[in-house]
């Protein structure tokens, strides 16, 4: 179903198509209709409508002959910045028409004519009797757009969207329209990059989660190891000690396992490199009477990755 409906006058009729019929019915017919009528023709061709073949739609689109519109052009010798082509137009419209521009509505076409040639094509008419040619449609339609034959048929098909005819159709002088459709541009990329910034930090939330969830499950294992260790019977005095070290490690320091073997034991940290000085300063102090091995690379881990003196470290003690 097509977004909106078109009704195309001619001076005998009004006729209600879909956008796309519209065109054909225009190029076969009503293009060639130039006459022009008042407003008691213009009331008879109305009381003979029949709103029976107007397809469900809030949304009408009101075609009429050129002729029933003031129509001119004028050149524009300088150039003229598009924030100034509508109030350039509403004076060319007031000057043809010879209407107060509070009481007309216009629309405009900018035409390069040829190189520096610009032209600049006003449809106009009294907003009076732009009411009256939509008046019949109000009744059955919420919004209702009146633009000039001429132009529609200008338009490719896929510019004959509800939007871009509203951009085109005939309406009164808007002083900030501009400023307006630029605001409405202005909140559209912003609502965009919010929903793109939204999403990823929702992204980053479950990155985030995943990897805390990893090192609670790594410290459970680590913590269920120490609690099986510390339940056995006989635990040796290097176990004991090397658990105690363990348990006193500071929070900033991730255990990611510990190791027991028959001649020492061994466990693997991820750590700054300064605490890993500090901690094995006071370690060897402590106990002088162990060996120890340690080896020591830069951390891949992708949560610490961004700080360069984060390490991994594996240590193994033996009693000399």
């Amino acid at each position: 179903m097509s977004a909106y409906s078109v009704a195309i006058y001619s001076a005998e009729k009004c006729t209600f198509h879909t956008p796309s019929e519209s065109v054909e019915w225009l190029t076969s017919y009503a293009l060639e209709d130039h006459l022009t009528i008042d407003a008691s023709h213009l009331l008879s061709i109305q009381q003979a409508l029949s709103f029976d073949s107007v397809p469900t739609c809030s949304r009408i689109v009101v075609l009429i002959p050129d002729d029933w519109l003031s129509v001119s052009q004028c050149s524009l010798e300088h150039s003229v910045p598009s924030s100034l082509l509508p109030l350039a137009a509403l004076s060319h419209a007031v000057e043809t028409s010879f209407l107060p521009p509070e009481t007309l509505v216009f629309n405009y076409q900018c035409l390069d004519v040829s190189v520096g040639d610009r032209q600049l094509r006003v449809f106009a008419c009294a907003a009076e009797w732009a009411e009256q040619l939509c008046l019949p449609f109000q009744s059955i339609a919420k919004s209702c757009l009146l633009m000039s034959q001429s132009q529609w048929l200008g338009m490719s098909s896929r510019d004959r969207t509800w939007a871009h005819c509203s951009q085109h159709a005939l309406s009164p002088y808007q002083p900030n329209k501009v400023k307006q459709q630029r605001a409405r541009r202005l909140w559209v990329v912003l609502g965009g990059i919010s929903v793109l910034l939204h999403c990823a930090a929702v992204l980053y939330s479950f990155y985030l989660q995943d990897e805390a969830a990893q090192m609670i499950l790594a410290r459970q294992q680590t913590l269920a190891s120490q609690s099986a260790w510390s339940s056995e019977e006989e635990v040796g005095g290097m176990t004991e000690s090397v658990l105690s070290l363990i348990q006193a490690l500071p929070d900033s320091v991730r255990l990611e396992g510990v190791n027991s073997e028959l001649e020492g034991m061994s466990f693997e940290m991820t750590l700054l490199e300064q605490d890993l000085d500090v901690l094995l300063s006071r370690w060897q102090q402590q106990y002088p009477d162990w060996r120890w091995e340690i080896v020591q690379q830069q951390s891949d881990s992708s949560l610490v990755r961004a700080h360069k003196d984060v390490v991994d470290v594996s240590i193994s003690v033996f009693e000399k």
